[in-house]
C-alpha cells in the first residue's frame, strides 16, 4: 500500500513522490500515478453512485483519509496531496486530487502524464469548429480515439472556461509541489469505490458518467450542449417502431431530403463539414432499429460526428423533431 505524498524533480523533470507503507519515500516517473498513489482496493470496497455540483467540494487535511486506509500518521504530515470532501444528503466522500484527475483526464492511461506538463491540453490537440482533433504523434498513444465518450469529456475541456482552467491547473500545482487542481465549474454523476467508515466514504476510484457544464462556452465555440458526456449515450437503445421506413431502409429520398432540409437546418448556426443528408440518415438508422452509436456505419465521417449532430440538431436547434415529423407524414402517404 502506498501513497502519493506530493511532486518532487529527478534530473530536472518533475517526479512524483510516493510513500511506501514502510514509510520510505521514492521518487517515481510521472506515468507512476496511474497505477501508484492511492491505497489500494480491498474486498470489502464499497460503491455509491452519486449526483454532486463539484463547485461545492471542500480541501480538508488528508489525516482522516490516510487514517481510513491504515497508512502512517508520519504520511499524512508530509502529505502535499489534496484532499476533497463534498456531502450529499447523508453521504460524505473524501476523494484525493489523484483520484478525481484520473476520472477528470480520461484515458487517465494516456493522458495523465500529459496532464501534469506545461503544455497539457495544447500536447493532446486542438478544438477546430466544434470539431476535436487528436495530435496522436504528439501524445504517443495508441488508443480508439473515436470513442465518443473520450472525445466529449475531452471537448469539454477544450471548451468551457473552468474546465480548461483545470486542465492547465494540474501543471501549475505541480509547479508548487502539489498532486492538486483548480475545480471545474459542472455537476457530475459518478460512481464511487473506496472504504465505507460510517457515513463516510474514503474514495479509490471515481468514474463520471455524466458532466453537465454550469457556465457558457468559450464564444468561439459554437454548438456544444451543456450535457457533454453521458454513458449510456454508448449503449444499446430500444429501436423506434415509429419511424417508417422506405422499401426497409431509413434513408431519405431525393424528394424527402427536399422537404426535409430546409426545417431540419432552419435555426442551427452549425453547418458540418460532411453531408447534412448523410448525418440523418445515419441517425434514423440508429433510432430504427436501436443500433449503438459506436456500431453505427457512414457513408462519410464517424458516429461520433452522426452523434454530435444529433445532439445539435435536437437539443439546440430544436429542429430535429418537427423535421423527423415531415418525413413520417411524407411516408404515410405512400
Amino acid at each position: 500500500m502506498n501513497w502519493a505524498i506530493g511532486i518532487g524533480t529527478q534530473d530536472g523533470k518533475l517526479a512524483a513522490g510516493i510513500a511506501a507503507a514502510s514509510g520510505e519515500v521514492h521518487l517515481k516517473r510521472l506515468d507512476a500515478l496511474i497505477e501508484e498513489g492511492i491505497p489500494a482496493p480491498s474486498v470489502r470496497q464499497k460503491k455509491v453512485g452519486l449526483i454532486t455540483n463539484l463547485k461545492t467540494w471542500q480541501l480538508v487535511a488528508p489525516d482522516e483519509y490516510i487514517a481510513a486506509h491504515g497508512l502512517d500518521i508520519q504520511q499524512a504530515r508530509m502529505s502535499r496531496h489534496q484532499i476533497f470532501e463534498f456531502k450529499v444528503r447523508d453521504t460524505t466522500v473524501q476523494v484525493p486530487a489523484l483520484v478525481l484527475i484520473r476520472a477528470l483526464f480520461y484515458p487517465a492511461k494516456q493522458l495523465l502524464p500529459t496532464m501534469f506538463g506545461p503544455q497539457a491540453l495544447d500536447a493532446i490537440g486542438f478544438l477546430d469548429d466544434d470539431i476535436l482533433h487528436i495530435e496522436k504523434s504528439r501524445t504517443h498513444v495508441s488508443y480508439h480515439w473515436a470513442n465518443e465518450i473520450v472525445v466529449s469529456q475531452l471537448r469539454w475541456l477544450y471548451a468551457f472556461p473552468s474546465a480548461n482552467r483545470s486542465a492547465y491547473s494540474v501543471h501549475e500545482h505541480a509547479l508548487r509541489g502539489i498532486i492538486g487542481l483548480t475545480l471545474p465549474d459542472a455537476v457530475i454523476t459518478l460512481a464511487v469505490s473506496g472504504k465505507k467508515l460510517g457515513s463516510t466514504y474514503f474514495a479509490t476510484e471515481v468514474r463520471i458518467s455524466k458532466i453537465v457544464a454550469q457556465e457558457a462556452s468559450f464564444s468561439h465555440v459554437t454548438s456544444l450542449p451543456a450535457t457533454i458526456i453521458e454513458a449510456s449515450s454508448s449503449l444499446s437503445m430500444p429501436a423506434d417502431q415509429t419511424i417508417p421506413l422506405r422499401d426497409g431502409s431509413a434513408d431519405l429520398s431525393d424528394d424527402e431530403w427536399a422537404h426535409v432540409a430546409p426545417i431540419l437546418l432552419s435555426k442551427s448556426n452549425h453547418r458540418f463539414r460532411l453531408s447534412q443528408r448523410d448525418l440523418f440518415d445515419a441517425i434514423l438508422t440508429k433510432l430504427s432499429t436501436g443500433t449503438p452509436w459506436r456500431k453505427l456505419s457512414l457513408r462519410s465521417g464517424t458516429y461520433v460526428h452522426a452523434s454530435q449532430a444529433y445532439r445539435v440538431w435536437k437539443s439546440e436547434s430544436g429542429t430535429f423533431g418537427p423535421a423527423l415529423e415531415t418525413l413520417k407524414r411524407l411516408r404515410s402517404r405512400n
